[in-house]
């Protein structure tokens, strides 16, 4: 909320990185449909800022099948921005 008070920050845009590293397949299963339409919704319509890019990184297969469920009600613009990285080097 802080970083989206900046005029700047609003103009230039966020780019989110979702590290699934420590995500379980049951904390996958506690996302209801509703919330994960309120969360697409907010993400594309409501949030004040422009998002440039979204990187999911070390996700595993569970969340794949996740993303390819939520994948046709994201908006072409958003799709556009979805990143999958499948491995990270460090």
């Amino acid at each position: 909320e802080h970083l989206i008070r900046d005029v700047n920050t609003q103009y230039n845009g966020f780019v989110f990185i979702v590290d699934w590293t420590n995500f379980t397949a049951r904390q996958t299963m506690n996302i209801s449909p509703r919330l994960l339409h309120v969360m697409l919704q907010g993400l594309q319509d409501c949030f004040p800022a422009k998002i440039k890019a979204v990187h999911f990184i070390n996700q595993p297969w569970y969340i794949d099948g996740l993303i390819s469920v939520v994948k046709p009600f994201l908006k072409e613009k958003t799709k556009n921005k979805v990143r999958f990285i499948y491995e990270v080097l460090l």
